[in-house]
């Protein structure tokens, strides 16, 4: 009996992990640069906009991928789609944060910036990505 092409599983984009890991790090830098200057902010918020274009566009994944190759680490390869959710949100913290920073509402940009901050340091050091386990349950929802 011959199977139809709706039952084969379709192949997912990967991405390497190595690369995100450093991405993150270099994130963070940024977001607490930001603190003594909000132009890091906008870099920031304009590069996680670009990765969600692309990631091959983005100058710190590029950046990191060569930085990578350079040193010879073998890639790691992982499913995209976590990642870009996790990129999402990470864009919506980002934009929050200049948003609150524009009215002067301090307070909440400590809030928004801390739990980005929390969230990357998590990833970039333990290799938990909070929002990639979050991900399959926002997924289940978007099936139904």
């Amino acid at each position: 009996m011959k199977k139809s092409l709706a039952h084969r599983p379709t192949p997912q984009k990967k991405v390497d992990e190595h690369v995100a890991r450093l991405t993150a790090l270099i994130s963070i830098i940024l977001a607490l640069a930001g603190m003594y200057h909000p132009v890091y902010w906008i870099l920031l918020t304009l590069d996680l906009l670009v990765r969600l274009l692309g990631p091959r566009f983005s100058p710190t994944n590029y950046f990191n991928s060569c930085l990578l190759n350079l040193v010879n680490i073998k890639p790691k390869p992982v499913a995209v789609a976590p990642k870009k959710f996790a990129t999402q949100i990470a864009l919506f913290l980002m934009l929050l944060v200049l948003v609150l920073n524009y009215f002067g509402l301090y307070f909440g940009v400590k809030i928004a910036l801390g739990a980005l901050v929390i969230a990357l340091t998590l990833f970039a050091v333990f290799n938990f990505c909070f929002a990639c386990n979050l991900y399959p349950f926002f997924n289940a929802t978007r099936k139904k």
